[in-house]
């Protein structure tokens, strides 16, 4: 017996317009699996990016009928068979060609936050290596926020990036609070307030739209949440006063 056969259908940047391809499908075949039997069997000049084929490296993010997904973890069979299955690039990224994007402008937004650890003076000096335990203080805000792979998913599922080129994006504003809340960083002040400026967390709608598109169920949308709650907490002055009493009641929860 045949196997059965699904159209997928590609965005192809030369000529701007979808290319179908007939794909003889097996159980649990993923999108991935899809774009290699076209390059193999159909048109080797089909380019995408690639890498673990386990969901952990990000490299295959695309857009699959409408939503944005990891081409390795998106399954044929999620579809309908009736259904052919579109595969376009992610949205606010150049196309390099067909579904392969140029993701410096992601890591541009990304670098705007200083997303890289800053060694605090107490830790520099301290003659062993500081360590936080699971679940300890902060870590219960961070622990939830950790785990991104930098896929570009929540950028591209992100309506605000489309609209404001200065806006950091929730990936990078998510990466923020993980850095905010690590008590051996030693920018925890410059970082909140480089979040808290043009094109920061007030930018953000809370549409969840990047909490809902996410592969690694994070939620962004949270950490923004919890960035905005924790800068205003960190000012002086009567009003920020109820800010600061909620934030310490949930530091000791």
């Amino acid at each position: 017996m045949s196997a059965a056969t699904r159209t997928v259908r590609v965005l192809r940047s030369g000529s701007g317009d979808y290319q179908a391809f007939a794909v003889e499908t097996y159980p649990k075949m993923s999108v991935l699996d899809a774009l290699f039997q076209i390059q193999r069997d159909h048109d080797r000049t089909l380019a995408f990016r690639c890498s673990c084929r386990l969901g952990m490296c990000g490299t295959c993010a695309v857009i699959v009928n409408g939503r944005e997904g990891l081409a390795c973890q998106t399954l044929l069979e999620r579809f309908d068979s009736s259904e052919d299955i579109s595969v376009r690039p992610l949205n606010y990224l150049p196309v390099v060609k067909d579904l392969a994007c140029d993701m410096e402008p992601f890591f541009d937004r990304y670098r705007s936050v200083k997303p890289h650890f800053i060694p605090s003076d107490r830790v520099t000096s301290a003659p062993e290596t500081m360590v936080i335990k699971q679940a300890a203080g902060q870590r219960k805000w961070v622990d939830p926020a950790l785990g991104c792979i930098n896929c570009g998913i929540c950028m591209s599922a992100c309506s605000v990036v489309g609209l404001d080129p200065t806006f950091a994006g929730p990936m990078s504003l998510n990466r923020a609070l993980t850095l905010a809340n690590d008590e051996r960083d030693g920018a925890r002040d410059e970082r909140l307030n480089l979040v808290a400026g043009e094109g920061g967390v007030w930018k953000c709608h809370q549409l969840m739209n990047c909490t809902a598109a996410c592969p690694r169920h994070l939620a962004p949308t949270r950490a923004i949440r919890q960035l905005r709650q924790e800068y205003v907490a960190d000012q002086a002055g009567p009003v920020a006063a109820p800010i600061r009493w909620v934030a310490k009641k949930l530091a000791g929860a």
